[in-house]
């Protein structure tokens, strides 16, 4: 049997998005979330709710940068990307 990893890359512009988003986690997707276009209230808002349904699932979530966080069961391994970093 093969597995395959579904990711969904969500641009957060709204806060409409974040019922489909947590839909989408709790059918099973590893979902990855641009929050750049978004801030203030409505940006925690939908970290917010989606935060809530992640611990209530028992699911997890990782920030990766200062707007950008990754959704979904098996994300522990990421780390924080630091811009200034040499990756040579």
């Amino acid at each position: 049997m093969r597995n395959t990893l579904s990711i969904l890359l969500v641009r957060a512009e709204n806060t409409d998005v974040r019922v489909d988003i947590v839909s989408s986690l709790l059918a099973g997707q590893t979902i990855i979330v641009n929050y750049e276009d978004i801030a203030g209230a409505d940006r925690k808002s939908i970290e917010d709710f989606i935060s809530g349904a992640v611990f209530a699932s028992d699911l997890h979530e990782t920030q990766i940068s200062d707007d950008i966080i990754i959704y979904g069961a098996d994300v522990e391994g990421y780390t924080y990307a630091d811009e200034n970093e040499d990756y040579e």
